[in-house]
């Protein structure tokens, strides 16, 4: 009996000390832990896609006029595709609102085609205001705008060393059976 009361009065003795000890909040990690993954710092403030923009114009050489209508096209353009992310945004909760209700075929199917239009113009900006940026730009300059563009991208936006997925250059293979849906 006294050696019961001995064994846990011992483990009570290494316990409690244990759980009563607290990790100071900046701390170092105590033995056992992993670090906590550090964080990308992004440099503070988001970078101003409009001036980005201008600068990469200014690097590759283009005039001032150009410049000010590339601003005014890009505005113009983030404006609408706001709008358009928003309707879609309202149009997924709907879906997913008749989707918890068990809403019959007919008004699922109907969100499904409000989001598709939405999603459809929102490519539509998308190709409409590449081309006149092109168009603008001229296609040496275009090429190049996109190029810098992209990298300044992944310089303000890391992806923490993962590697993304590769971009295909190629038309996709044709996989089999394609022939038939044709």
């Amino acid at each position: 009996m006294k050696m019961r009361k001995m064994i846990v009065l011992l483990m009570c003795g290494m316990v409690f000390p244990v759980l009563a000890q607290q990790r100071p909040p900046d701390g170092p990690p105590s033995a056992g832990r992993r670090k906590p993954p550090e964080k990308v710092k992004r440099g503070g403030k988001r970078a101003d896609p409009t001036r980005v923009m201008e600068r990469i114009l200014i690097e590759i050489g283009v005039e001032k006029e150009v410049r000010m209508q590339l601003r005014d096209l890009q505005i113009e353009h983030r404006k609408k595709m706001k709008d358009c992310q928003e309707r879609l945004m309202v149009a997924r909760k709907n879906l997913s609102d008749l989707e918890k209700e068990n809403a019959n075929d007919k008004q699922i199917n109907k969100a499904i085609r409000k989001i598709t239009k939405t999603q459809e113009e929102q490519l539509r900006l998308i190709v409409f205001n590449r081309r006149a940026m092109k168009s603008l730009l001229g296609d040496e300059k275009y090429e190049e705008f996109i190029k810098r563009a992209r990298k300044e991208f992944r310089k303000h936006f890391p992806h923490d060393g993962k590697k993304r997925p590769p971009v295909r250059n190629h038309p996709r293979p044709p996989f089999v059976g394609e022939d038939l849906l044709k």
